[in-house]
């Protein structure tokens, strides 16, 4: 029966934090560039945090392949694979690398962490400004500054946040 319980619980952790990237996506501010100011980091940083590696990996999954098949879960309310091979595409896939370090980094003491979830940001904000690159014909540099060197500061603030608030989640469940 445990077992059964278990796979449930993981399956509702799995829709609710899928549920809360999305709903978290649409408080989006659009600007020129098409990669549009968001909240989404704090979801994806609570998800990795409360829900551990292969619960938050497969949250992402399920957000990114909803978003792919045309439900309109990303940013602005838009779906479909456009949205991933278009300007913000790199940052769309680039949340499974944030997901994963920062996930990963739950066990480890506090510089460790902090050093995880530091390279799982740059690492998705270097392939957000890739992908950019690539798509818009700018530079590297170019990209760098237009969409991701004023963006950082406040994913890495969404990412403290994230994190004491899954740590205060999880201690209210245990209580």
């Amino acid at each position: 029966m445990k077992l059964k319980t278990t796979a449930l619980k993981n399956a509702l952790r799995v829709a609710l934090f899928a549920a809360l990237t999305a709903a978290v996506s649409q408080l989006a501010l659009p600007l020129p560039s098409g990669v549009p100011v968001t909240f989404q980091v704090f979801a994806i940083g609570f998800c990795s945090f409360f829900a551990g590696v292969k619960n938050s990996l497969t949250s992402v999954a399920v957000y990114v392949a909803l978003g792919a098949v045309g439900i309109p879960v990303f940013a602005g309310f838009k779906g479909g694979i456009s949205c991933i091979a278009g300007v913000s595409g790199g940052f769309i896939i680039g949340f499974f690398i944030l997901c994963f370090f920062c996930a990963v980094s739950v066990n480890k003491s506090g510089a460790k962490r902090l050093l995880l979830s530091a390279a799982g940001l740059l690492l998705f904000h270097s392939l957000g400004a890739f992908h950019f690159s690539f798509v818009s014909g700018v530079s590297f540099i170019n990209a760098v500054i237009t969409v991701s060197l004023f963006y950082i500061p406040k994913d890495a603030v969404l990412l403290v946040a994230a994190f004491f608030c899954a740590k205060k989640a999880l201690k209210a469940i245990k209580e």
